[in-house]
């Protein structure tokens, strides 16, 4: 989902929308984003939300300015939703910091659950899990305040993966799951269950896990997110054939996951490393050419041109890399592209010396 596009109405952009609707009632917006996608597209909707941003800065320097030392539900939202917008677009870091004394105890949203999320979600996202583990801690052990809450458990477990220590995520979320029926019905929950089974070096474990999770006939069954999750445990272990037998009913054409980039490069991955590289270039190529998020990804473009590689055509593999190589362009500092490029040219000026000055421009 892209967030401005999809979630935000074009209002969003005036400033008689600020005064009328979103200072008045900021959570009439936070609904929105709620719902929206975990990271933000670069370019022009970047832009926008750091002009969103630097409104909301100003909204709160005036309402402390008047009143420092009221905190009422519309002051409490508009941090929020600023706060989710910084994690969205590379300011992680100064959400984290604004955040931790207000939620901190004796602070004045010790207690407020969004606050508190966002302000560990924004300590993952800036390389510091230990700071939201701290945070998150007393709050969510046994007896805690917040140990229902899916949200909050989900995010400390997430914090306990990235500080290096799947293992105890595995555990707390083993215990939660057992504990309540809403940690094991959260579809969030369940995945980082399995990805903290992955990060403990148990892959199988996550696969059987997830695949009965979403059997047909139960309630995650066609949820994509967890069929994803499902697929990265299948390839951590291993089981090439796995993932392309699990995901193929899903990726074709009307399937769950048709047109997903997650699942498909997976799924392309999957087939590249049973050599199956018609089928790579298959599926790679209208991802790739169409404009969309998917062309962004590097992996994706380097798995593309080096399926064309092995099946022979350095000359379209060439093509393809050569604009993506220019000063400025999205493979231009990635090693691994220049050596595919590289050997691109260098097997077309093995093979027809003519067609390799062709692509020298590029």
């Amino acid at each position: 989902m892209k967030v401005f596009e999809l979630t935000l109405p074009r209002a969003l952009q005036s400033n008689k929308f600020f005064e009328d609707i979103l200072m008045k009632s900021p959570s009439k917006i936070t609904r929105y984003l709620d719902a929206a996608a975990e990271e933000c597209a670069g370019g022009k909707k970047k832009e926008k939300a750091w002009a969103v941003i630097a409104r909301l800065t100003r909204r709160l320097a005036d309402m402390e300015r008047r009143s420092p030392n009221q905190w009422d539900s519309d002051r409490a939202e508009i941090v929020c939703l600023r706060a989710h917008l910084q994690i969205q677009t590379d300011q992680a870091g100064t959400a984290a910091r604004y955040l931790f004394p207000l939620v901190s105890e004796g602070g004045p949203l010790y207690g407020h659950l969004k606050a508190i999320n966002l302000c560990a979600k924004a300590a993952i996202r800036n390389g510091h899990p230990e700071d939201a583990v701290a945070l998150l801690k007393e709050l969510v052990r046994e007896g805690g305040i917040f140990r229902r809450d899916p949200v909050l458990l989900n995010t400390y477990a997430t914090g306990l993966t990235r500080n290096g220590r799947p293992s105890a995520a595995g555990r707390f979320l083993a215990a939660c799951m057992k504990e309540q029926k809403e940690a094991r019905d959260d579809r969030f929950i369940l995945a980082t269950y399995g990805n903290a089974l992955m990060g403990d070096g148990r892959p199988e474990e996550a696969a059987a896990f997830l695949r009965n999770k979403i059997r047909k006939g139960t309630a995650f069954g066609k949820d994509p997110f967890l069929l994803i999750v499902c697929a990265s445990a299948l390839e951590a272990a291993k089981d090439f054939q796995g993932v392309i037998k699990f995901l193929y009913p899903n990726v074709r054409e009307g399937g769950l996951l048709y047109a997903n980039r997650r699942a498909i490069i997976a799924f392309a991955s999957a087939l590249a490393e049973e050599g199956e590289d018609e089928a790579v270039i298959e599926y790679l190529e209208p991802l790739l050419r169409d404009g969309g998020p998917a062309s962004r990804i590097v992996s994706a473009h380097n798995m593309y041109a080096k399926a064309l590689l092995r099946k022979g055509r350095a000359l379209a593999a060439a093509r393809h890399m050569g604009p993506l190589m220019n000063p400025g362009g999205l493979l231009s500092k990635d090693t691994e592209s220049l050596e595919i490029y590289m050997e691109a040219k260098k097997n077309l000026a093995i093979a027809k010396p003519f067609e390799s000055s062709s692509v020298c421009g590029l």
